[in-house]
């Protein structure tokens, strides 16, 4: 089934591409790992709300402005815990204040997607490689192989 939901970082994130992922990235178990230090697991906090205007994919303004707010009480409240847990993601594109801020974030991170070996492909032809798209749910938008998306994400073989 694709794409696929329990499978390893490395299949869908391009570890390597990224630099140095243990400074970005926790394994969603991370908390549960004995090695992980004790300071850690007791400075957890826990943001079980997120307000509606933040779900969605809504850029509007009361979008941003709800997504600006959130920032600040993570920074002022909540700035001494080494992890905060969300309910829910802002949209990364209320976080940016500019298309431009916008486009050159998904310019950085759209390399960021793996690719995921398919020996049984979903359009019946032989083995190959379906490329992971980082920003499939954002509706239209281009790829990393310059693949214009004007619908949903469906798997396709090589670039």
């Amino acid at each position: 089934r694709l794409p696929l939901l329990d499978c390893p970082a490395d299949h869908v994130i391009d570890l390597e591409r990224i630099g140095r992922p243990e400074e970005l990235l926790r394994e969603h178990s991370f908390l549960c790992n004995p090695r992980t230090p004790a300071s850690v697991r007791g400075s957890v906090v826990r943001l079980a709300g997120t307000p509606p205007d933040l779900r969605g994919g809504d850029t509007s303004p009361a979008a941003a402005a709800a997504a600006a707010a959130l920032v600040q009480e993570i920074r002022t409240s909540h700035a001494g815990s080494k992890v905060v847990r969300l309910a829910a993601v802002p949209d990364y594109r209320a976080l940016l204040t500019t298309s431009r801020e916008a486009l050159d974030f998904e310019r950085r991170h759209a390399s960021w997607g793996s690719l995921w070996c398919c020996n049984r492909p979903p359009n019946g032809r032989g083995p190959g490689h379906i490329w992971y798209d980082l920003f499939a749910d954002v509706v239209p938008h281009t790829d990393r192989h310059n693949r214009r998306w004007e619908g949903p994400w469906v798997p396709k073989m090589g670039p």
